[in-house]
Protein backbone atom coordinates (compact mmCIF):
# COMPACT_ATOMS: atom_id res chain seq x y z
CA UNK A 1 0.00 0.00 0.00
CA UNK A 2 2.99 2.37 0.29
CA UNK A 3 3.06 3.28 -3.40
CA UNK A 4 -0.66 4.00 -3.45
CA UNK A 5 -0.41 6.10 -0.29
CA UNK A 6 2.52 8.09 -1.68
CA UNK A 7 0.73 8.81 -4.94
CA UNK A 8 -2.38 10.02 -3.15
CA UNK A 9 -0.34 12.15 -0.79
CA UNK A 10 1.31 13.79 -3.79
CA UNK A 11 -2.06 14.57 -5.32
CA UNK A 12 -3.95 15.64 -2.22
CA UNK A 13 -1.13 16.89 0.02
CA UNK A 14 -1.70 20.59 -0.48
CA UNK A 15 -5.42 20.82 0.23
CA UNK A 16 -6.68 23.69 2.32
CA UNK A 17 -10.12 23.86 3.89
CA UNK A 18 -11.86 27.17 3.30
CA UNK A 19 -15.21 28.48 4.49
CA UNK A 20 -17.10 30.43 1.81
CA UNK A 21 -19.57 33.12 2.76
CA UNK A 22 -22.46 30.66 2.70
CA UNK A 23 -20.99 28.78 5.67
CA UNK A 24 -20.21 25.59 3.76
CA UNK A 25 -16.74 24.09 3.63
CA UNK A 26 -14.75 23.22 0.53
CA UNK A 27 -11.19 22.23 -0.25
CA UNK A 28 -9.00 24.25 -2.54
CA UNK A 29 -5.70 23.07 -3.94
CA UNK A 30 -2.59 25.09 -3.06
CA UNK A 31 -0.39 23.24 -5.54
CA UNK A 32 -1.11 21.76 -8.98
CA UNK A 33 -1.77 18.07 -9.22
CA UNK A 34 0.74 15.86 -10.96
CA UNK A 35 1.16 16.93 -14.58
CA UNK A 36 0.57 13.43 -15.90
CA UNK A 37 -2.70 13.20 -14.02
CA UNK A 38 -3.85 16.65 -15.14
CA UNK A 39 -4.13 15.57 -18.77
CA UNK A 40 -6.64 12.84 -17.94
CA UNK A 41 -8.68 14.55 -15.22
CA UNK A 42 -12.40 13.76 -15.65
CA UNK A 43 -14.96 16.57 -15.29
CA UNK A 44 -16.34 14.88 -12.16
CA UNK A 45 -14.79 12.25 -9.94
CA UNK A 46 -15.71 10.77 -6.56
CA UNK A 47 -12.88 9.73 -4.22
CA UNK A 48 -13.68 7.63 -1.15
CA UNK A 49 -11.07 6.99 1.53
CA UNK A 50 -12.35 4.03 3.54
CA UNK A 51 -10.29 4.47 6.74
CA UNK A 52 -11.21 8.17 6.79
CA UNK A 53 -14.94 7.42 6.24
CA UNK A 54 -14.91 10.38 3.87
CA UNK A 55 -16.05 10.99 0.29
CA UNK A 56 -14.45 13.84 -1.67
CA UNK A 57 -16.01 15.36 -4.78
CA UNK A 58 -13.55 16.55 -7.44
CA UNK A 59 -14.70 18.81 -10.26
CA UNK A 60 -12.14 19.34 -13.04
CA UNK A 61 -9.59 17.75 -10.71
CA UNK A 62 -10.20 20.15 -7.83
CA UNK A 63 -11.90 19.10 -4.58
CA UNK A 64 -15.07 21.14 -4.15
CA UNK A 65 -16.86 19.45 -1.26
CA UNK A 66 -16.64 16.52 1.12
CA UNK A 67 -19.14 14.21 2.80
CA UNK A 68 -18.91 12.08 5.92
CA UNK A 69 -19.96 8.49 5.22
CA UNK A 70 -20.29 5.06 6.75
CA UNK A 71 -18.41 2.18 5.11
CA UNK A 72 -18.49 -1.60 5.29
CA UNK A 73 -17.43 -3.60 8.32
CA UNK A 74 -14.45 -5.94 8.25
CA UNK A 75 -16.84 -8.85 7.61
CA UNK A 76 -18.55 -6.97 4.76
CA UNK A 77 -15.86 -4.78 3.26
CA UNK A 78 -16.41 -1.90 0.92
CA UNK A 79 -14.45 -2.91 -2.20
CA UNK A 80 -11.21 -1.07 -2.92
CA UNK A 81 -10.40 -0.04 -6.49
CA UNK A 82 -11.72 1.91 -9.47
CA UNK A 83 -15.43 1.89 -10.27
CA UNK A 84 -18.06 3.87 -12.16
CA UNK A 85 -21.37 5.25 -10.96
CA UNK A 86 -23.57 4.40 -13.95
CA UNK A 87 -27.17 4.72 -12.75
CA UNK A 88 -29.19 6.31 -9.98
CA UNK A 89 -32.40 5.10 -8.37
CA UNK A 90 -34.55 7.71 -6.69
CA UNK A 91 -36.80 6.69 -3.79
CA UNK A 92 -35.75 3.04 -4.14
CA UNK A 93 -37.44 -0.06 -2.87
CA UNK A 94 -35.11 -2.18 -0.76
CA UNK A 95 -35.04 -5.84 -1.76
CA UNK A 96 -32.96 -8.11 0.52
CA UNK A 97 -29.90 -9.35 -1.39
CA UNK A 98 -29.24 -13.11 -1.57
CA UNK A 99 -26.82 -13.16 1.36
CA UNK A 100 -27.05 -14.85 4.74
CA UNK A 101 -27.16 -11.59 6.70
CA UNK A 102 -30.32 -10.55 4.83
CA UNK A 103 -32.06 -13.94 4.89
CA UNK A 104 -34.80 -12.93 7.37
CA UNK A 105 -35.30 -9.37 6.12
CA UNK A 106 -38.30 -8.16 4.15
CA UNK A 107 -38.81 -5.99 1.10
CA UNK A 108 -39.12 -2.36 2.20
CA UNK A 109 -40.95 0.26 0.12
CA UNK A 110 -39.72 3.84 -0.25
CA UNK A 111 -40.14 5.78 2.95
CA UNK A 112 -38.43 6.78 6.19
CA UNK A 113 -37.54 3.19 7.13
CA UNK A 114 -35.94 2.25 3.81
CA UNK A 115 -32.31 1.19 4.47
CA UNK A 116 -31.11 2.90 1.26
CA UNK A 117 -32.77 6.21 2.04
CA UNK A 118 -33.95 8.65 -0.62
CA UNK A 119 -31.55 7.73 -3.40
CA UNK A 120 -28.89 5.21 -4.32
CA UNK A 121 -26.05 5.50 -6.82
CA UNK A 122 -24.82 2.18 -8.22
CA UNK A 123 -21.10 1.44 -8.44
CA UNK A 124 -21.49 -2.34 -8.39
CA UNK A 125 -24.26 -4.90 -8.67
CA UNK A 126 -24.74 -4.98 -4.88
CA UNK A 127 -22.80 -1.86 -3.94
CA UNK A 128 -24.20 1.65 -3.81
CA UNK A 129 -23.62 5.12 -2.47
CA UNK A 130 -26.94 5.73 -0.74
CA UNK A 131 -28.87 7.62 1.88
CA UNK A 132 -29.72 6.09 5.23
CA UNK A 133 -32.16 6.55 8.11
CA UNK A 134 -29.38 5.43 10.48
CA UNK A 135 -27.77 8.82 10.92
CA UNK A 136 -25.69 7.71 13.92
CA UNK A 137 -23.76 5.27 11.72
CA UNK A 138 -22.24 8.08 9.63
CA UNK A 139 -18.51 8.36 10.22
CA UNK A 140 -18.23 4.74 11.32
CA UNK A 141 -17.54 1.27 9.93
CA UNK A 142 -21.09 -0.06 9.92
CA UNK A 143 -22.53 -1.21 6.58
CA UNK A 144 -22.62 -4.45 4.61
CA UNK A 145 -20.26 -2.99 2.01
CA UNK A 146 -22.27 -0.04 0.70
CA UNK A 147 -21.41 3.59 1.40
CA UNK A 148 -23.99 5.42 3.50
CA UNK A 149 -24.61 9.16 3.51
CA UNK A 150 -27.07 11.36 5.32
CA UNK A 151 -30.15 11.65 3.11
CA UNK A 152 -29.62 15.37 2.31
CA UNK A 153 -26.00 14.57 1.37
CA UNK A 154 -27.06 11.64 -0.80
CA UNK A 155 -29.55 13.89 -2.61
CA UNK A 156 -26.85 16.52 -3.12
CA UNK A 157 -24.44 13.88 -4.41
CA UNK A 158 -27.02 12.55 -6.86
CA UNK A 159 -27.73 16.07 -8.12
CA UNK A 160 -24.03 16.55 -8.86
CA UNK A 161 -23.83 13.18 -10.63
CA UNK A 162 -26.83 14.08 -12.79
CA UNK A 163 -25.44 17.52 -13.62
CA UNK A 164 -22.37 15.90 -15.17
CA UNK A 165 -23.63 12.43 -16.07
CA UNK A 166 -27.06 13.28 -17.50
CA UNK A 167 -26.92 17.00 -18.33
CA UNK A 168 -29.96 16.79 -20.65
CA UNK A 169 -32.22 15.64 -17.81
CA UNK A 170 -34.95 18.18 -17.11
CA UNK A 171 -34.31 19.71 -13.64
CA UNK A 172 -38.05 19.54 -13.03
CA UNK A 173 -37.79 15.74 -13.08
CA UNK A 174 -35.32 15.79 -10.20
CA UNK A 175 -37.40 18.31 -8.30
CA UNK A 176 -40.46 16.07 -8.58
CA UNK A 177 -38.50 13.00 -7.42
CA UNK A 178 -37.16 14.89 -4.42
CA UNK A 179 -40.57 16.37 -3.56
CA UNK A 180 -42.39 13.02 -3.75
CA UNK A 181 -40.53 10.37 -1.68
CA UNK A 182 -42.91 7.66 -2.99
CA UNK A 183 -42.00 8.15 -6.66
CA UNK A 184 -39.41 5.56 -7.71
CA UNK A 185 -37.40 6.05 -10.87
CA UNK A 186 -34.16 4.64 -12.26
CA UNK A 187 -32.09 7.02 -14.38
CA UNK A 188 -28.99 5.75 -16.25
CA UNK A 189 -26.10 8.17 -16.57
CA UNK A 190 -25.08 8.86 -20.16
CA UNK A 191 -21.59 9.66 -18.84
CA UNK A 192 -20.75 7.43 -15.85
CA UNK A 193 -18.92 9.11 -12.99
CA UNK A 194 -15.57 7.55 -11.97
CA UNK A 195 -15.30 6.49 -8.34
CA UNK A 196 -11.93 5.75 -6.73
CA UNK A 197 -12.15 3.78 -3.49
CA UNK A 198 -8.88 4.12 -1.58
CA UNK A 199 -7.41 2.73 1.58
CA UNK A 200 -5.19 5.56 2.80
CA UNK A 201 -4.38 5.72 6.51
CA UNK A 202 -1.94 8.66 6.33
CA UNK A 203 -3.07 12.00 4.95
CA UNK A 204 -1.73 15.54 4.99
CA UNK A 205 -4.53 18.02 4.33
CA UNK A 206 -6.02 21.20 5.70
CA UNK A 207 -2.73 22.04 7.41
CA UNK A 208 -2.71 18.88 9.47
CA UNK A 209 -1.42 15.33 9.62
CA UNK A 210 -4.27 12.79 9.76
CA UNK A 211 -3.75 9.20 10.89
CA UNK A 212 -6.73 6.88 10.47
CA UNK A 213 -7.54 3.45 11.95
CA UNK A 214 -7.00 0.25 9.97
CA UNK A 215 -10.53 -1.26 9.95
CA UNK A 216 -9.67 -4.08 7.54
CA UNK A 217 -6.15 -4.78 8.86
CA UNK A 218 -4.67 -4.02 5.43
CA UNK A 219 -2.15 -1.29 6.11
CA UNK A 220 0.10 -1.24 9.20
CA UNK A 221 2.02 2.03 9.37
CA UNK A 222 5.08 3.25 11.26
CA UNK A 223 7.02 6.46 11.86
CA UNK A 224 9.09 6.15 8.70
CA UNK A 225 5.94 6.14 6.56
CA UNK A 226 4.60 9.17 8.39
CA UNK A 227 7.87 11.02 7.73
CA UNK A 228 7.76 9.98 4.07
CA UNK A 229 4.22 11.33 3.71
CA UNK A 230 5.24 14.63 5.30
CA UNK A 231 8.24 14.90 3.00
CA UNK A 232 6.11 14.15 -0.06
CA UNK A 233 3.80 16.97 1.03
CA UNK A 234 6.80 19.30 1.20
CA UNK A 235 6.73 19.54 4.98
CA UNK A 236 9.69 19.35 7.38
CA UNK A 237 10.79 15.98 8.68
CA UNK A 238 12.04 17.41 11.99
CA UNK A 239 9.11 16.17 14.02
CA UNK A 240 8.71 15.05 17.61
CA UNK A 241 9.13 11.24 17.50
CA UNK A 242 7.32 10.78 20.80
CA UNK A 243 4.34 12.71 19.47
CA UNK A 244 4.20 10.58 16.34
CA UNK A 245 4.54 7.36 18.30
CA UNK A 246 1.68 8.34 20.61
CA UNK A 247 -0.43 9.35 17.61
CA UNK A 248 0.17 6.00 15.92
CA UNK A 249 -1.04 4.20 19.04
CA UNK A 250 -4.20 6.31 19.20
CA UNK A 251 -4.80 5.76 15.48
CA UNK A 252 -5.40 2.09 16.17
CA UNK A 253 -8.87 3.04 17.43
CA UNK A 254 -9.64 6.56 16.17
CA UNK A 255 -8.61 9.20 13.67
CA UNK A 256 -5.86 11.45 15.01
CA UNK A 257 -5.41 15.00 13.74
CA UNK A 258 -2.26 16.98 14.51
CA UNK A 259 -1.74 20.49 13.18
CA UNK A 260 1.46 20.70 11.14
CA UNK A 261 2.69 23.57 13.34
CA UNK A 262 2.56 21.23 16.35
CA UNK A 263 4.65 18.48 14.75
CA UNK A 264 8.10 20.01 15.16
CA UNK A 265 10.47 18.41 17.64
CA UNK A 266 11.18 20.60 20.71
CA UNK A 267 14.28 22.76 20.39
CA UNK A 268 16.99 21.73 22.92
CA UNK A 269 17.70 24.36 25.57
Amino acid sequence: MIGLRTALTATFAMLTLVSPSDGTEAFVCEAPVLAAARDSVPPLRFVLNVPATRLDILEAGKPTRTYRVAVGTDDHRTPIGSFQVDRIVWNPWWVPPPFEWARKMKVTPPGPDNPTGRVKLFFGFYHFLHGTPDEESIGTVASHGCVRLLNPDAIGLARIAHAYGSPDLDPAVLDSLIDDPRMTRTIPLASPVPLSVLYQRIEVRDGALLLHPDPYGLDPIDQSEVLSALATAGLPREVDPLLIEAALERAEVETVRIAVRDLRAPVPR
